[in-house]
């Protein structure tokens, strides 16, 4: 009996890092914002994009990447509205070998979901944190 337990408690670990390790990695999987004027901390991307989402409450939002490590860098931001099946996209970013990338949008509608992907460069791990800031400068 102690063994069953023990498997079922292995399984369900497994399940669970799994769907944290695949958090992010699509468009359905993205990591939700709470709200804009708030940071996601502690993101690493090894494969090519990390997915990221957040509803509209304000008309100008600042997105900003900030390296924080690893050996590949962020190379391109991407916003999109609409749904994962047919995502429209609003605006894009691209920068080449900086630490820190950003991308200004306005006229975004409020209560509409939209979309971010961070895109990595080359191979390797490139460790950042994303912020989003409402009615930038």
């Amino acid at each position: 009996m102690l063994m069953k337990k023990y498997l079922l408690l292995l399984i369900m670990m497994a399940i669970v890092i799994g769907n944290l390790k695949s958090q992010g990695t699509s468009c359905s999987t993205a990591v939700n914002f709470s709200s804009t004027n708030s940071c996601n901390t502690g993101n690493s991307i090894t494969a090519t994009e990390k997915w990221f989402k957040f509803t509209g409450d304000s008309a100008n939002v600042m997105i900003a990447v900030a390296r924080t490590g690893g050996d590949a860098y962020i190379t391109k931001i991407e916003l999109y509205s609409g749904v994962c099946a047919g995502l429209t996209l609003v605006d894009t970013s691209t920068s080449y070998n900086d630490s820190t990338i950003s991308l200004k949008v306005s006229g975004l509608t409020s209560s509409t979901q939209y979309y971010i992907k961070v895109i990595r460069g080359v191979s390797g791990t490139a460790n950042f944190d994303v912020c989003l800031y409402n009615n930038f400068p």
